[in-house]
Parts: structure tokens; sequence; C-alpha cells
């Protein structure tokens, strides 16, 4: 749906954040986030804010970095507002990168660290 629209006029006002991004390099094709939306669409969205993980392999140094680059999304109340999200679902259950009977879900901070 998102390869087929190119260089959309709203693309300069948007802000891309990722609901689930693994800690590997962002031209990683197979297992990066941001490399599959670069390949399918994003390249393609001229001046499109992105706010993605550095590419590091440690995943409470990203979830910091991460929180920090969400500061700069509009709030409503104490949380950061989107516009629209889209949330991958697995056949196992998880939602984004939380996993059933994980013990990130009793957890309450809004960036979690995930390690696999």
């Amino acid at each position: 749906m998102l390869s087929e629209i190119s260089d959309p006029p709203w693309a300069s006002k948007t802000t891309l954040a990722y609901v689930n991004h693994k800690c590997v390099e962002n031209d990683d094709l197979n297992l990066s986030t941001h490399a599959k939306a670069n390949s399918k669409f994003l390249s393609t969205w001229s001046g499109c804010n992105v706010l993605t993980l550095t590419g590091s392999s440690s995943p409470s140094n990203e979830a910091d970095i991460y929180k920090t680059s969400l500061k700069y999304v509009p709030l409503k109340g104490s949380y950061p507002s989107f516009d629209l999200c889209l949330i991958g679902v697995g056949t196992d259950g998880h939602i984004g990168s939380l996993y059933p009977s994980r013990p990130e879900l009793t957890l309450t901070d809004w960036i979690l660290p995930v390690s696999m």
C-alpha cells in the first residue's frame, strides 16, 4: 500500500517513528525495519523526518536515544501524539516487540529495550 505512494505532498510535514525496531545496522534488509521501509517506500518521500535507531547492538542505549528523539513529537497529555500507527502483529500473538509471557509486559515505561 505505502509503496504505491511516490513523493506525497504531505511527506515533508510527516514524522515517521517506528513502533518496533531491532538493534541491527539500519541498512540490513533482512532484519532492519528502517531498511525495509526505505527500500519499499521511504526513499521516495521527500523531506520526511524519520526517527530511527542508531544501528548499535545495545537495546538499553537504543531505547534511551529513541526516547529522547520522541520528545520532538507533539504530546497529547504525557505521551507522543501520532496521526497514524502501523503496528505488526505476529502469529504468536506478539504486538510490536511485546511478546506473550515476556517480563517487558509488566513494565509501564512507554519505551522499552527488549532483548531476545
